[in-house]
């Protein structure tokens, strides 16, 4: 009887050794496939969406120059390419750049 209790023990060890191998293997595993697809190597947003995203870090930029200079926010954005304001100071922006990635004014 007791060596079939130290038998059982020990195999109660035996699978809980390898219960925590398969979890740390389970946890490292999700972790590469969650930073893998998180970072865009498998789910890559499309490239004019990262255009889009440069476009419009550009565009605040130009708006914050233009109420820089000007005191205010322009009402249009043609304003930020031409203007007869006397404290202008543009262009703040080139106007082939008002166009979105699939070649519609943006307004």
């Amino acid at each position: 009887m007791p060596q079939e209790i130290i038998f059982t023990y020990q195999s109660f060890i035996k699978q809980l050794e390898q219960d925590v191998v398969f979890l740390i293997l389970f946890i490292i595993f999700h972790v590469t496939v969650h930073n893998i697809s998180s970072e865009g190597i498998c789910c890559q947003q499309p490239l004019h969406y990262q255009k889009n995203r440069i476009f419009l870090s550009k565009l605040d930029h130009a708006i914050n120059e233009y109420r820089s200079d000007t005191g205010t926010y322009p009402y249009s954005l043609s304003l930020l390419v031409y203007s007869k304001s006397d404290r202008w100071m543009g262009p703040y922006i080139r106007e082939k750049d008002l166009t979105d990635t699939w070649q519609q004014p943006y307004q």
